[in-house]
């Protein structure tokens, strides 16, 4: 997947029902680890 900004990848992401393997760029992982938190949050 390419993208000029990271922001959106996340929910995108979590659309997709499959396991996922995130390798880089570090700043994605970031990115989905912060998503995630802000979901855990909700509970």
């Amino acid at each position: 997947m390419r993208a000029e900004r990271l922001d959106w990848i996340p929910q995108r992401l979590l659309a997709i029902d499959a396991p996922l393997k995130l390798d880089a760029p570090p700043e994605l992982r970031a990115a989905v680890r912060a998503a995630a938190d802000r979901l855990a949050s909700l509970t």
